[in-house]
């Protein structure tokens, strides 16, 4: 049986991007070091997936500015 440790993350991926790594770097909660490693994994990836988003959201924006029927339909 694995044990439990109580800790609460709400939903949606906001929040785990904040909690996550609060969780992980406090050393009260009792959390395996394994554990820890294993989480910061996907931590990672999720920051490098924030950093893609902004970009795009970036080209899209500049995409806009420059689309004559882009800027008719807004």
């Amino acid at each position: 049986m694995q044990p439990e440790f109580g800790l609460i993350i709400p939903q949606g991926i906001g929040h785990i991007a904040i909690r996550a790594p609060e969780l992980i770097e406090d050393a009260t909660n009792e959390l395996p070091g394994s554990f820890r490693l294993l989480v910061e994994r996907p931590l990672d990836h999720l920051k490098v997936l924030d950093k893609q988003v902004i970009e795009l959201e970036v080209q899209i924006k500049a995409w806009h500015r420059d689309s004559e029927l882009s800027r008719k339909l807004e």
